[in-house]
């Protein structure tokens, strides 16, 4: 069944009419229905256009989610079910008269609201219309404001984990009935908030991420943590490059950003250089374990720190990173360029001709030499195990 047939019968199954309710009574809907965050500045923006046009919205759909039957058809009645009573849509609306409210007591424009009253059971084909007819709803021009991409993505995040806990799973667990479910809701939300399928993949790829990794990007999403001259982004085009990295790159570039290291506008380019420094060293970890005579079985798992005691020359961070622009240059498709194999082919053979207590020299001596003469030893020791 399309979409809209879908919402037009929930609408005449569970929409009770419209019903004048106190703001007072008007709560912030679950996270599993929430479309986009409160926008505060929005909600003062509204306050204003509230009070010079003497009008408020009129479109304010509320949901009490219940089994039990309504048989009051009246805000008592309606208080008696025991649920709150979510804002669907209009949320910013809603604050707005409350902080009115406020400001003008007597003003009876302020005291009560004309709002649309759904009643429904909480089940997950009720929550996915619900949420759809609160997407479509912030698609409505006029006094609305837009949902923002970055908007939808803390949405969408606070809406899978609020699914996740009804089984009891944590964030990244997703059981074969789970992620049928979650790609469910995705799909619903995806048509609500009317995106393009590769705009959604994005957002979608996005709001899957859990653990340290949300912490960096709910932080750079919200500017909560961040300076006072920060920015919130409103595009997702930076962070569109964070895909495929793994989540240790993931993780290391996010908060080089949150602790204003780099730059949003800069993060493609950095991201950009980091899957070619990976690329490098790749090549290097298959070049070893082909022309490698004293490579360990395990070369495409070991650290480089363990490597650079076999390898100390061929690992040098100096050595490879030196070759990231050449290969940033390439296709993703090719493979280790003639010239970089050559030279890591000709290292190879050096670090295989001298014996162990030679290396343990080179490795001092380099260390020595790249730090100036300081922390001999642990500097070059340090720097592979960053990059292992």
């Amino acid at each position: 069944m399309e979409l809209n047939d879908r919402l037009e019968n929930f609408r005449k199954e569970f929409c009770k009419g419209k019903l004048w309710l106190r703001p007072s009574v008007l709560s912030l809907p679950n996270s599993d229905l929430q479309s986009r965050p409160l926008d505060l500045t929005w909600v003062k923006k509204l306050q204003q256009h509230f009070s010079k046009r003497r009008s408020v919205n009129n479109d304010i759909q509320v949901v009490v989610r219940s089994a039990d039957p309504l048989k009051d058809f009246t805000e008592e009645g309606l208080l008696k079910l025991g649920k709150p009573l979510e804002t669907l849509c209009g949320n910013h609306s809603v604050h707005a008269v409350k902080n009115l409210q406020e400001v003008y007591p007597s003003n009876p424009l302020f005291q009560k609201l004309h709002v649309i009253i759904f009643h429904c059971p909480d089940t997950a084909n009720h929550r996915d219309c619900l949420r759809s007819l609160a997407g479509l709803d912030n698609l409505v021009k006029g006094a609305h404001r837009q949902t923002t991409p970055i908007e939808m993505v803390l949405s969408v995040h606070d809406t899978i984990v609020s699914e996740l806990k009804r089984y009891n799973l944590k964030e990244g667990e997703y059981p074969s009935e789970v992620k049928r479910r979650l790609n469910d809701i995705l799909k619903e939300m995806r048509m609500g908030y009317q995106q393009s399928v590769g705009t959604w993949s994005t957002i979608a790829s996005l709001a899957r991420k859990s653990g340290l990794v949300w912490l960096r990007l709910h932080q750079l999403f919200t500017g909560q943590g961040m300076g006072k001259d920060y920015e919130v982004p409103t595009t997702l085009n930076p962070f569109n490059y964070l895909g495929n990295l793994p989540p240790q790159s993931t993780l290391r570039i996010l908060t080089q950003a949150c602790q204003n290291e780099i730059s949003i506008s800069k993060l493609p380019s950095v991201c950009k250089m980091e899957k070619a420094r990976l690329r490098v060293y790749g090549f290097y970890r298959d070049t070893i374990a082909v022309y490698g005579k004293k490579a360990p079985a395990n070369v495409q798992s070991i650290s480089l720190a363990k490597l650079s005691e076999i390898y100390p020359k061929t690992t040098s961070s100096t050595f490879l990173d030196s070759w990231i622009p050449f290969v940033q240059s390439l296709k993703l498709t090719a493979a280790c360029p003639p010239e970089l194999l050559q030279a890591l082919k000709q290292h190879i053979s050096f670090d295989e001709s001298i014996e162990r207590s030679e290396v343990s020299l080179l490795l001092m001596f380099a260390s020595f030499v790249w730090g100036g003469g300081r922390g001999a030893g642990n500097i070059m020791h340090n720097d592979l195990q960053c990059r292992a």
